[in-house]
């Protein structure tokens, strides 16, 4: 035990050094020791000081050493945290502006998506849930999008069909792009059309998907359809072209000869019954192979603008429509011509052979009795579905043909219009020409052919452009009740055809003409070169030398004052109407009658 004590300012140290015990070992007393310890003090202050003195001038050296390094350091701390900032600034921006991009990145993919033209469908690859589904495959399936996005392929496929599909789909699965044809797609509502399908595997929402680009096929089928039909008919006008020709040169002669007799014949002669049945035979004849060259691509009719409704009207009285009234009794036809401009640049002939065949085809649509309408009405058409494409925009004449038979069965639908197609029993009218003759008709005017059929009946319906000229014709009247009867004019025939030759050399002795013949285009020249002619007739189709235009250019080149007609076979056609520019007056188609020729040879005398 020890205490400090301080006397007189000096410090003392009291301990108790020896404890002092009795006989019992019990404590009797204490001796004590005391040790001045001021000098040892006060010599340990003064090293304290010493040391705390020492200490803090060490302290000075160094801070006056160090300051001015770490106020450098300092300073490069506090740039490098300013650095730090800009860079977290800099990055943060460079982050927004990257979302934002990105974000316009996905906007303008799903704009691409959205407007593509093609369908597209993006599905789990596993259970086939549709993910996403684009406007394109909604408007082809008739579908909204969030309807499609509920749905599974197997709903957009026929049940009959989706194995085969599902197959296709699990095969494309293993290739980096698959492609499949013809598949056909279940619309709502029941109808299907065929799609061919681009496959793809992507990722898509975490899961392993397939996208499937859809290309509707309906269109491109519709172009082959229509392709095949055009194809079918320039066939059969290359075959028409092909013996037109020759076969009407037999038939003018079926035609003409027997007008000849009848002429010279007394009226209660007992061959007279029998000319007339074979002229008759030889005009129908004609009329057949007429609708041959009508099916004819690229055709050129002489069209001029004619109001429809005199025409319809017309056709209402003609023989034809009254025969066909007569022998369907139980039949009511109803006109309603209710369009307010009817004009439309055509060929009144042309035209009377539509009337002509979609009124007896409604007529014998119906079995007993029935109603048939004809109508027309004027429209304003952006589009309009048929079976060749879309129409120009415009302004229309509508002629609808309805009829209230029992329609026209699918598996014949699609052929109506192809030549020599005819669901007619073998022996009842018609040749399977009709509608092929309509159709080509109606696009050699510009126009547009559709049908609708069903159990109620049968509509056609055919649209023309209006004509934008003013100048409408009136039909004349084409009677024979005109004086064809020549004044003994100088006429030419030129034809490599003997029997032609001399068939019209006839013709016209017998209408009080002077006849000369040629028998190809060189002998013309010889023989025009040698004597005026008031008339030239040039036959078109030559076999031997230069043909009909050339003979005309020759002869002109010789005697540009001479008149010259053409006759031909063949349907008015490029060559001819090279000839007609280069001076000739006018066509005469063969076969022709006495009366055709008349009239034609008059009419070109007559021009000054």
């Amino acid at each position: 035990m020890q205490q400090r004590l301080i006397i007189n300012d000096k410090e003392f140290v009291l301990a108790r050094a020896i404890e002092l015990l009795n006989f019992k070992d019990e404590p009797e007393g204490y001796i004590f020791v005391v040790l001045d310890i001021t000098d040892q003090i006060q010599g340990l202050n003064a090293r304290i000081s010493f040391i705390v003195i020492l200490t803090g001038g060490l302290l000075l050296i160094s801070f006056l050493i160090i300051y001015p390094s770490y106020g450098s350091l300092v300073q490069k701390i506090v740039t490098l945290n300013q650095s730090l900032e800009e860079s977290n600034f800099t990055l943060e921006d460079r982050v927004q502006e990257r979302t934002g991009e990105l974000l316009e990145s996905e906007k303008r993919f799903k704009e691409v998506l959205d407007h593509s033209p093609l369908g597209i469908v993006i599905s789990d690859q596993t259970i086939m849930n549709i993910y996403y589904a684009n406007p394109a495959i909604c408007s082809m399936l008739g579908y909204t999008q969030s309807e499609l996005e509920k749905m599974n392929i197997e709903s957009i496929h026929r049940s009959v069909d989706f194995p085969q599909i599902l197959q296709g789909f699990k095969n494309n699965c293993n290739q980096e792009n698959g492609l499949a044809l013809d598949v056909p797609f279940l619309k709502n509502g029941g109808s299907v059309f065929e799609a061919d399908i681009h496959c793809s595997q992507v990722k898509f929402k975490g899961h392993d998907c397939l996208i499937g680009f859809i290309i509707d096929l309906t269109e491109k089928k519709k172009l082959e359809q229509h392709l095949r039909r055009t194809n079918k008919m320039e066939a059969i006008g290359l075959m028409a072209g092909g013996v037109a020709h020759d076969l009407n040169n037999v038939l003018t002669a079926i035609i003409s000869y027997p007008e000849l007799m009848l002429r010279k014949l007394p009226a209660d002669h007992p061959m007279k019954k029998q000319l007339e049945e074979i002229q008759a035979s030889g005009q129908r004849a004609a009329g057949i192979v007429s609708d041959l060259l009508t099916i004819a691509r690229g055709v050129t009719v002489n069209k001029e603008p004619y109001d429809l409704h005199p025409l319809i009207q017309e056709y209402m009285t003609s023989a034809e429509y009254k025969n066909l009234s007569t022998s369907h009794p139980l039949i009511n036809c109803e006109f309603k011509c209710e369009a307010g401009s009817s004009a439309i640049d055509c060929s009144p002939l042309h035209f009377s052979k539509i009337l002509m065949n979609l009124i007896a085809n409604a007529f014998e649509a119906i079995d007993g009795s029935g109603r048939v309408t004809v109508s027309t009405t004027n429209t304003q058409l952006d589009q309009f579905n048929n079976f060749d494409g879309s129409v120009p925009p415009g302004n229309y004449l509508l002629l609808k043909i309805e009829d209230s038979g029992s329609g026209i069965a699918a598996k014949d639908l699609e052929h109506i219009f192809e030549p020599f197609y005819s669901t007619k029993m073998m022996g009842q009218s018609g040749t399977g020409l009709g509608l092929s003759m309509v159709w080509n008709i109606v696009k050699d005017h510009n126009g547009h052919i559709s049908v609708a059929t069903g159990t109620q009946g049968t509509t056609f319906e055919l649209v023309f452009p209006v004509t934008e000229n003013q100048v409408v014709k009136n039909r004349q009247n084409s009677g024979d009740n005109f004086d064809y009867q020549g004044r003994n004019e100088q006429i030419l025939i030129v034809d490599d055809e003997p029997q032609l030759l001399d068939l019209t050399s006839e013709m016209l002795s017998s209408l009080n003409y002077r006849v000369s013949t040629a028998a190809s285009g060189e002998e013309a020249l010889t023989v025009i070169s040698e004597k005026d002619f008031d008339l030239v007739i040039v036959d078109m189709q030559m076999g031997a030398g230069i043909n009909g235009r050339q003979t005309i250019e020759k002869i002109k080149a010789i005697k540009a004052e001479t008149k010259i007609i053409i006759a031909s076979g063949y349907a008015e056609s490029q060559e001819v109407s090279q000839a007609l520019k280069k001076g000739a007056i006018s066509f005469v188609h063969k076969p022709y009658t006495l009366s055709q020729l008349g009239k034609a040879v008059t009419e070109a005398l007559e021009v000054k």
